[in-house]
């Protein structure tokens, strides 16, 4: 899936655009150009939203820290810079693909099946307008309950979740350059989570989001080592859980039956197959006879992550270790 390649060049404009703000260079073009570049590559990797995400993660900082104030952090950006790396990169492919796939500008919003309206309209029109307001044809997609859309990534970022009570100390302060990079990154998640929000979402679509949350979880981490370690003892305690749980699936099952595999087990679940997730449903206690030997691994990690995150109470980075 293209959307942890969206999440190494968002990650890699909104650096660029960091670093343009330190550069106090008369001039000095190239991290605006390195900015573009990469918005460039994430359009070419999964469309607009390779544009959308550090756009919207840029002005999100700029909003928040006060500085779409200051003409100098315009100046600084270099965007007219960015935006014609970004166009040369991603412009002469989509106009290629235009031409070559008629009818060329095509604004209907009506989609079903058996219609053919060219590479422009199926593009920017049924792949990112429609989908994102769900009307998009085929129906093959479904959305995620925005309650689990939200709640979901304590599970998501797991064994970190309990670095997640750190968030309350972010700060709007931009004076210094670890300052900036917090708020850079906390924009870049925020951004992310909420224009998801509001469109037919999949669990992943918020890839992108993920490096930022860690470097600003670390950042904290780094900052509060108790925080840390309670963190780690917080993790221990569902590492526990989880071990619980795989010991007693591993009691309840046994060797599979012979000459079968484990689609025999299965159940089947058609409802639930437009969201990514949706096969998870299909896994019963029968299908576990034919994965008892990575249900024994993962039973042999969680017994790490209990034990060393209860006995590294000392030290931060070593409690940290372990929970990885």
């Amino acid at each position: 899936m293209a959307d942890i390649f969206v999440a190494c060049t968002t990650l890699g404009a909104l650096a660029a655009f960091l670093q343009s703000l330190e550069d106090r260079r008369e001039g000095a073009r190239p991290w605006g150009w390195l900015a573009g570049g990469c918005m460039g590559v994430g359009v070419l990797f999964k469309g607009l939203i390779g544009l959308v995400l550090p756009a919207g993660a840029l002005a999100a900082f700029l909003l928040l820290s006060g500085e779409w104030r200051s003409s100098e952090t315009w100046r600084r950006l270099r965007l007219p810079s960015a935006m014609a790396a970004a166009t040369i990169v991603a412009v002469p492919w989509h106009v290629a693909a235009v031409l070559r796939n008629p009818p060329y500008f095509e604004f209907g919003l009506d989609s079903g099946p058996g219609l053919h309206r060219g590479f422009f309209w199926r593009y920017f029109i049924n792949e990112h307008l429609l989908r994102f307001l769900g009307a998009r044809h085929p129906p093959d997609y479904g959305r995620v309950n925005l309650a689990w859309f939200w709640a979901g990534h304590v599970a998501w970022l797991f064994p970190w979740s309990g670095l997640l009570a750190g968030l309350g100390n972010i700060r709007r302060e931009v004076s210094e350059r670890a300052g900036r990079a917090r708020l850079m990154m906390t924009s870049a998640c925020g951004f992310a989570l909420v224009f998801f929000s509001a469109s037919t979402t999949q669990e992943y679509y918020t890839l992108p989001a993920y490096a930022p949350a860690m470097l600003v979880l670390a950042s904290f981490a780094a900052s509060q080592p108790r925080l840390l370690l309670l963190a780690g003892r917080a993790a221990a305690g569902v590492y526990a859980l989880a071990l619980a749980c795989s010991v007693a699936i591993l009691a309840a099952t046994g060797p599979p039956p012979a000459g079968r595999d484990i689609s025999a087990a299965l159940t089947s679940n058609p409802s639930a197959y437009t969201l990514s997730l949706g096969h998870f449903r299909d896994l019963t206690l029968d299908a576990f006879a034919y994965l008892r030997g990575p249900l024994a691994a993962a039973a042999l990690a969680f017994a790490v992550g209990a034990a060393g995150g209860w006995a590294a109470t000392r030290r931060a980075g070593l409690a940290a270790l372990v929970a990885a």
